[in-house]
């Protein structure tokens, strides 16, 4: 009996959900979602971090009002441009601090 009980509790409790997402549906905005083209599309790249160079970039995003994502790929636009120097995660994140700075 007590499992019957909790059962059709369960029940009640999943209508009552789906009556709230039908509500939440009916309020929402329909948008169009746009695909670039081919040749503007983003690729994604996955990259290894140790935990201290990934707390580091994150502590340095944080500060600077900007996302870890947006710091790592200037770093890599950074290191590029310079001819594939060799820098340490340190020294490419205070020079993109200098550069921001400026």
């Amino acid at each position: 009996m007590g499992g019957e009980m909790k059962r059709k509790g369960d029940k009640e409790e999943i209508e009552e959900m789906e009556r709230d997402f039908e509500k939440i549906w009916d309020r929402a905005e329909r948008v169009e979602v746009v695909t670039p083209p081919k040749g503007k599309r983003k690729s994604i790249l996955s990259l290894r971090l140790d935990p201290e160079t990934l707390r580091d970039l994150d502590i340095y995003a944080r500060k600077n009002g900007l996302k870890p994502t947006v710091v790592a790929r200037e770093l890599i636009r950074e290191g590029l441009a310079r001819g594939g120097i060799k820098l340490s995660p340190k020294a490419l994140l205070e020079m993109l601090d200098q550069r921001i700075s400026d």
